[in-house]
C-alpha cells in the first residue's frame, strides 16, 4: 500500500521544518534552484498534511528558490500581508489560494502574475471590509435598501483591481466567499475565455453581471447568501454554451413561492429575449424559466432545494434537452408517473435523478469545477438512504446490511467527498451534518479492501486534527475514534499519534455515554505505549485532565480501567503524580444525573 516514493515524501513532509532549522540541511536543500515538480509536490503534500502551509514554511517556497507553475494552498494560517510576497515572480497556470479570510483579496491579489494564470479558486477568502460585510448582514432583509446601502458604502471605498488581466483564465471559483455586485464586477473586469464559474454562497445579487460570459460551460449559483439573486435568475437563458448549471437552494430557508423578477428589455445594461416578454418588467415564475429555458448542449441541471417545482414545465424541460444526463431534484418529492407521462424523447425521470456511483463518476469526469463534483458527492451520501431509527438496538447492524454490498462505490465517493471538503470543513452551512453522514458510513463498513483505503484515513484523521471546533467534535467523535480504532497501525504509520490527543477529551456533549466512552476506552486501548514518545504521553496525560470537569453521564466501566491503566503506566514510568486529578468521581453538577 506504501510506496517508497510515498514512505520518504511522507517522511520529508513531517519533518521539514526540523530540516529548515537545520542550517546545514537547509543550504544542502537550497544549494540549487529546486524543479518545479518536486517543490509544488512538497508544498502540496505539505499544505496536505498540515490542512494550511505553516508561515515559517511557505516562505521558503519564493521564486529565489524554486519556480511554481500550480499550486494549491489553504490559507487558515496566513495573517500577514508580508507572507504573500511570496507569490511574487511565479509563472503560475493554476492557483487555488482558499480560506485567505484574514486579509483581503484586494490587498495582495497584485503579487499574482495572472497573464498566464488558467485556473483560479479563492474559495473561502475574504473581499470586503469587516464593516462592510457587519452592515449588509444587519440589513439582509431590506431589498432595495439593502443595495442601496451596499452601493453607497462601497462607493466610499470602490474596490481596486488594477492591472489584473485575466486574459487566460478559463476557470474560476469564488464560492463560499463574502464578494458582492460591484467587487465582482470590478474583479472579471477582463476575462473573456472564461468558462467555468463557481459563485455558490456569496453575496452577488445580480446574474445579469454573467450576460457577459458567452462561453460560460459550467455554473454554480447555488446556495446564495441573499433571496435577492432570484430577481435576476431569467439572465441565466441568455448563457446559450452551459452544459453543467447548479441553481440549487437551502432547505432550512424558508423562501416559499418566490417570483423569478427581471428588468425588462428596456432597462440600462440588461436585456432578453423571451417568448412571452413584452412589457419593460413581468413578474416570472420558476414555470416561465424552466419553460424559456433553451440550451442545447446541456447535460448537468441542478434544481435541489425546496424549490416550488411545476410538473408539466420539469417535462417540458427534459422534453427540450436532449444531451440530459442528470436532474437535480433532491429534497422535494415529485410524481414521477405524471412527469414521465409527458416526456416524449424516451427518457425516464428516476434515470437522471439518480445519484448512483456510475453518475458520480460521470459528473467528476465532465465537470472541470470541484465544487460542482462536490455537491453530487453530498447528494449521494444524503441518498444512501441510512435509516434514522434511534433507540433499535439493531441500528449499527441495520446499516451495515444496507451499505455492505456498495462498500466499494461508497469508498470511491467517500475519498472524493472528504478530500473535496476537509480544506473547507466549516465553510460549509450544514458541513457538520454532511461529515457525520461521511463517518457513520465509514464506521459502518469494512473500507480496507479498497484502493481509496488510505485516502480516506488520511482525510478522516486531518480533519480530527485540524478541526478543534466542539461542535463539530461532539456531533462526530463517536464514529470517528471506532475508524481510528480499527485502522490505528496504517494511521500510526502516516501521523505522529501524538497530533491525536489535542482536544481528546474536551468534549461536552458527546453522543451518548455508552457509545462515546466505549469508543474512547477502545482508541485508548490499541495505543502502542511502548511506541509513544514521552512528548507524547505528556500531551495525552494534559488532555486527560480534562476529564475531572466532564459530568457523570460521560462514566464508562471500559473507559475508566483504560485512564487508571495510562496512569499507572505514567506514574511508574515518568514518575508523574496525579493524586491531585479527581477522575470518575461525581461533582455537584453531577446531582441532577442520579
Amino acid at each position: 500500500m506504501f510506496t517508497l516514493e510515498g514512505i520518504a515524501y511522507n517522511c520529508l513532509i513531517r519533518n521539514f521544518q526540523t530540516l529548515m532549522d537545520d542550517s546545514k540541511s537547509r543550504k544542502r536543500l537550497f544549494s540549487a534552484t529546486i524543479p518545479p515538480i518536486i517543490a509544488e509536490k512538497v508544498l502540496h503534500q505539505i499544505n496536505e498534511y498540515y490542512l494550511g502551509v505553516p508561515p515559517n514554511i511557505l516562505k521558503h517556497f519564493t521564486k529565489n528558490n524554486t519556480i511554481l507553475k500550480d499550486i494549491a494552498i489553504n490559507g487558515r494560517r496566513i495573517k500577514g500581508i508580508t507572507l504573500m510576497q511570496f507569490l511574487r515572480g511565479h509563472n503560475l497556470n493554476s492557483a487555488a489560494l482558499i480560506n485567505f479570510n484574514l486579509i483581503r483579496v484586494e490587498k495582495w491579489i497584485k503579487y499574482l502574475k495572472v497573464s498566464t494564470l488558467k485556473q483560479l479558486s479563492l474559495e473561502g477568502s475574504c473581499f470586503l471590509d469587516r464593516i462592510v460585510v457587519q452592515e449588509e448582514n444587519h440589513h439582509e432583509q431590506g431589498g432595495e435598501e439593502t443595495k442601496r446601502l451596499n452601493m453607497e458604502l462601497l462607493q466610499t471605498k470602490p474596490p481596486s483591481y488594477k492591472g489584473l488581466g485575466f486574459k487566460c483564465l478559463v476557470q474560476l471559483s469564488l464560492a463560499n466567499t463574502d464578494i458582492n455586485d460591484v467587487h465582482f464586477l470590478h474583479f472579471t473586469k477582463d476575462c473573456p475565455q472564461l468558462r467555468h464559474l463557481n459563485i455558490s454562497s456569496t453575496n452577488i445579487t445580480d446574474l445579469r453581471l454573467l450576460e457577459k460570459f458567452q462561453n460560460l460551460e459550467s455554473l454554480d449559483c447555488s446556495y446564495p447568501n441573499s433571496t435577492n439573486v432570484y430577481d435576476t435568475y431569467l439572465a441565466l437563458l441568455k448563457l446559450k454554451s452551459l452544459k453543467v448549471l447548479d441553481i440549487s437552494k437551502s432547505d432550512r430557508i424558508g423562501y416559499g413561492a418566490l417570483i423569478l423578477r427581471y428588468k425588462g428589455p428596456n432597462e440600462k445594461g440588461s436585456s432578453t429575449s423571451t417568448k412571452t416578454s413584452k412589457s419593460k418588467e413581468k413578474d416570472w415564475h420558476l414555470s416561465d424559466f424552466l419553460n424559456n429555458a433553451m440550451w442545447e448542449n446541456m447535460t448537468h441541471f441542478n434544481l435541489s432545494g425546496n424549490w416550488s417545482r411545476p410538473i408539466k414545465s420539469i417535462s417540458n424541460f427534459i422534453n427540450n434537452h436532449k444531451k440530459l444526463e442528470f436532474f437535480g431534484l433532491d429534497g422535494c418529492r415529485v410524481d414521477e408517473r405524471k412527469v414521465n407521462a409527458l416526456i416524449r424523447n424516451g427518457k425516464v425521470l428516476e434515470q437522471l435523478t439518480n445519484f448512483s456511483k456510475d453518475k458520480i463518476e460521470n459528473a467528476i469526469m465532465r465537470m472541470k469545477c470541484p465544487e460542482l463534483q462536490n455537491r453530487y458527492s453530498e447528494s449521494f451520501v444524503e441518498n444512501l438512504k441510512i435509516p434514522r431509527i434511534y433507540g433499535n438496538l439493531n441500528y449499527d447492524n441495520m446499516i451495515k446490511d444496507i451499505l455492505q454490498e456498495k462498500k466499494l462505490d461508497i469508498c470511491e465517493v467517500m475519498a472524493h467527498q472528504l478530500n473535496a471538503m476537509k480544506h473547507t470543513a466549516f465553510l460549509y452551512h450544514d458541513a457538520t451534518k454532511i461529515f457525520g453522514s461521511c463517518f457513520l458510513v465509514i464506521d459502518s463498513i469494512d473500507i480496507s479492501e479498497s484502493e481509496y483505503f488510505l485516502s480516506i484515513l488520511k482525510s478522516c484523521s486531518q480533519i480530527f486534527i485540524n478541526h478543534s471546533n466542539k461542535s463539530f467534535r461532539d456531533k462526530n467523535i463517536h464514529h470517528l475514534l471506532n475508524i481510528f480504532t480499527k485502522y490505528y497501525k496504517y494511521i500510526h504509520m502516516m501521523f505522529d499519534v501524538g497530533d491525536f490527543f489535542s482536544g481528546l477529551f474536551d468534549v461536552e456533549n458527546a453522543n451518548s455515554s455508552d457509545s462515546f466512552g466505549g469508543s474512547l476506552a477502545e482508541f485508548l486501548h490499541v495505543l502502542d505505549k511502548e511506541k509513544l514518545t514521552e512528548d507524547n504521553w505528556s500531551d495525552l496525560c494534559d488532555d486527560l485532565t480534562r476529564m475531572c470537569d466532564w459530568t457523570y453521564s460521560h462514566y464508562h466501566s471500559a473507559l475508566e480501567k483504560e485512564v487508571y491503566g495510562i496512569i499507572e503506566y505514567c506514574e511508574d514510568k515518568f514518575s508523574w503524580e496525579f493524586d491531585h486529578y479527581n477522575f470518575f468521581e461525581p461533582t455537584e453538577s453531577d446531582e441532577d444525573y442520579y
